[in-house]
């Protein structure tokens, strides 16, 4: 077993901590919330508070296309793209909602962050599978 050490701050919804590995920070509400890792790639977190529930993404420092292509068929695509459709119009209703509870700015910037992420994941993973297929016919 290893031994692990961490210290954070958090000023509203941003939280910085300090770690063996280095220093991360993310900015959020309970919920949602994106971070950059100490390691250099990006976390994205999505809850249902109180539940257990979460969904917990992580892309890659590099962006490129070598982390999808080693994925399984079943690589969530179908899940980026919806998350990726939804996750604007959720922003859009925070945001109308924000001009009466102020801190729902906070919930509509998180969605934002997580449209743009999971529509970038959505884009490289088609864009794997499409170099997939070139590289199958021309091998035939």
């Amino acid at each position: 077993m290893g031994v692990r050490a961490r210290k954070s701050f958090k000023a509203g919804p941003a939280r910085v901590t300090f770690s063996k590995s280095g220093v991360s920070t993310s900015v959020g509400v309970k919920g949602v919330r994106v971070g950059k890792m100490a390691n250099g790639k990006t976390r994205t977190t999505l809850s249902v508070p109180g539940t257990g529930i979460s969904y917990v993404s992580e892309s890659g420092k590099s962006g490129g296309l070598d982390d999808v292509e080693a994925q399984p068929s079943g690589d969530g695509l179908w899940f980026d793209v919806f998350m990726g459709g939804i996750l604007p119009v959720l922003s859009i209703l925070m945001l109308l909602i924000s001009v009466v509870y102020p801190v729902f700015i906070f919930i509509c910037i998180g969605a934002a962050i997580s449209a743009v992420l999971f529509i970038k994941s959505a884009k490289r993973k088609i864009a794997a599978r499409w170099a997939a297929k070139r590289e199958c016919s021309e091998a035939k």
